[in-house]
This record gives C-alpha cells, structure tokens and sequence, in this order.
C-alpha cells in the first residue's frame, strides 16, 4: 500500500517536471517563432531596399554619365578659353615688343642721323612714336564725330519745328491780311443829283479797282521779313555752335 502511494507521488512529480519542461518547451518555441518573424521582416525590408537600390542604380549611372559629360565639355570649353587668351596676350606681347623694336630702331637711327648726318622721313618717326596715340586719338574723333552727329540732329529738329512755326505764323499773317482785303468797303452814297452816265461810270471803275488783287499790307510785309531774318539769324548761330 505505501509502496503503491510512493510510486503514485513520484509519478504526479513526473508528471509535474514534464508539464514544467513541456511549457518550458513552449515559450522557448514561441521565442523561436517571434525570433523567426523579426528575422522574416527583416529579410523582406533587406529586399525591398535591395530592389530600390538595384532601380535606383540606373539613375544614378545616368546621372554620373551626365555629369561626366559636362565636365569633361566644361574642361574643354576651358582650356580653349586658357589657349585663345595666352594667344591673345602672346599677340599684344608680340606687338608691344615690336612697337618697342620699332620705337626704339627709330630713336637710334636718330642717333646716327645726328652723328653721321643720315636722315629719315619725317613721317615714319611720327608713324613709329605716335603710333600708340593713334588708337586714342581715333577713339575721340570717333566720340566727337558722334557727339556732333547728335547736336546736328538735335539742332535740324529745332530748326525743323522753328520753320513751322514760322510757316504758321506767316500763313495767319496771310490770312489776316486776306481777311481784311476782303471786307467789303460800303459805297460812298452820291450827293446831289447826278447824271445816269456819271454813276453808270463810278460804278464800273469801283468793281474794277475791287477786283484786282491788293497787295500784301506794310504790316504783314514787315512781319514776314522780321521773320525771315530771325530764321536765317537761327540758322547762322547753329552752324557757328557746330564748327
């Protein structure tokens, strides 16, 4: 009978230590199996930025190829502007040396004109000294030629608007001077008592004498060549301005 209950006892804590490692069992499993997700997340979050990558590398190889490019044109674009300007100041260098040669092959054959009494013309020793101030003397007749270009078309304006002015001061002269050639004179009325013949004859010499052309007015006439006289005085001062 205790052998039995003793046998019962150690199969109940059997039982027990095997339900222990069973769950122990089980939540090592479930620690496996989380394990074994975060490990399945992370893998596919691995290929998804593997995939952007592998896209994104196309792109990027465009780009540097681009880049590449604009370099390699901006280098070339460079070094043709580095050449054309040391060929350019070679250029002025090469000038100015041979101006100095120039310059100074003249003043020694001044020199040796003075001690052996050999001349050159005088025009190739003021070509040789004054060629460097002939781009500076081009430059101000080119600035003065243009500066006198501008009065002259001011001055032609001023002119111009000065004519018609007096085109339309003398053409109300004309007309007020033909207004007033045209009003009419009221007939002197006959005193006394006249013979049919002699008003027959006045009548006739009045329509006559009103029907020639009268003559400009002393007023009119003295306007327009007071006129005249302030536009050619205008015209001889802007030429006088200019020369």
């Amino acid at each position: 009978m205790a052998s039995r209950r003793h046998e019962q006892e150690h199969e109940e804590s059997s039982l027990q230590a095997a339900e222990a490692e069973l769950s122990s069992a089980r939540i090592v499993l479930e620690s496996i199996k989380e394990e074994g997700l975060r490990f399945t997340t992370s893998i596919e979050r691995t290929r998804r930025e593997t995939a952007r990558v592998t896209d994104e590398i196309p792109r990027l190889t465009e780009q540097e190829k681009a880049a590449s490019a604009q370099l390699e044109d901006d280098a070339e674009a460079a070094e043709k502007e580095k050449t054309l300007t040391e060929t350019e100041n070679r250029r002025a260098m090469s000038d100015a040396e041979n101006i100095d040669a120039e310059i100074a092959a003249a003043e020694q054959r001044i020199r040796e004109s003075e001690r052996h009494e050999f001349t050159i013309p005088r025009f190739e020793y003021e070509y040789l000294t004054g060629r460097a101030e002939v781009v500076h003397a081009v430059a101000e007749m080119k600035a003065a030629a243009a500066e006198a270009w501008t009065e002259a078309r001011r001055t032609s304006e001023e002119i111009a608007m000065r004519a018609e002015a007096i085109e339309r001061e003398l053409g109300e002269a004309s007309a007020a001077d033909a207004e007033v050639t045209n009003t009419p004179r009221r007939p002197v009325e006959a005193r006394g008592s006249g013979s049919a013949a002699t008003t027959r004859m006045e009548k006739s010499r009045r329509m006559s004498s009103s029907s020639k052309p009268r003559a400009p007015s002393s007023n009119v006439k003295r306007k327009r060549r007071v006129l005249t006289l302030n536009c050619l005085k205008l015209l001889a001062g802007k030429c006088r301005g200019q020369n």
